[in-house]
């Protein structure tokens, strides 16, 4: 598909999953920089204990705002939505960890790590969680 048919068909989509994924990302940031200073916290261990939170809003978020669902929630999209969210975060937290180690403070690590696999999330999250069932 030709990028302006791309955008046209789901540039609302795409933008409102960008702002869903900014609010996510800033919420997330937050939490984790407030487990670190206040709690001192690891912060790869604070990641891993807002990722259940954060998640859980991207979900309901994502669902009822970016793809615009209507009906009851689906196993199914649970499912694939956290499986993939695991997928992302897994692979946040390896960048993260790059990042800091190239000397990059930990809060904006994790900031920039979340948005380089924003794209990854768009489509996994468009075509694989919230896809509709298929029926033989």
């Amino acid at each position: 598909m030709p990028p302006a048919d791309f955008a046209r068909r789901h540039g609302g989509e795409l933008i409102r999953f960008l702002a869903v994924g900014g609010a996510s990302a800033l919420l997330n940031t937050a939490i984790i920089v407030a487990l670190t200073e206040l709690l001192r916290v690891d912060y790869l261990i604070a990641y891993a204990l807002c990722f259940v939170l954060v998640t859980l809003f991207g979900f309901i978020a994502n669902r009822r705002w970016s793809f615009a669902l209507a009906g009851g929630v689906q196993r199914r999209e649970v499912v694939r939505y956290y499986g993939v969210t695991v997928a992302g975060t897994l692979a946040a937290m390896a960048a993260s960890r790059g990042l800091v180690a190239l000397g990059l403070h930990y809060g904006l690590a994790v900031f920039l790590s979340a948005g380089v696999l924003a794209p990854f999330n768009f489509v996994a999250h468009r075509w694989f969680s919230f896809a509709p069932e298929r029926r033989p």
